[in-house]
């Protein structure tokens, strides 16, 4: 089971998410196992494999369906 969860709810803001995705993945510690999952509900969802396109989802509902998704013994919500 990975240590961590990390869930990222996301519209419309492309350059945003790529610096919150690239920064988290630069600053996580090499020797924690975790997921980075995204809800994206953008009219074009960022191509990363982290990223669920959910269209017409609104952000509590997004929160609760990646929660479902996820694996990690802990969640962390984030905000791009």
């Amino acid at each position: 089971m990975r240590e961590l969860s990390l869930i990222i709810p996301s519209k419309n803001r492309p350059q945003l998410l790529q610096a919150c995705l690239a920064h988290t993945r630069a600053t996580m510690p090499q020797t924690m196992e975790y997921e980075i999952l995204v809800g994206d509900a953008s009219d074009v969802p960022l191509d990363d494999p982290a990223v669920h396109h959910m269209p017409g989802v609104y952000i509590a509902s997004t929160w609760n369906r990646l929660a479902e998704k996820a694996s990690g013994e802990f969640l962390m919500n984030l905000n791009d």
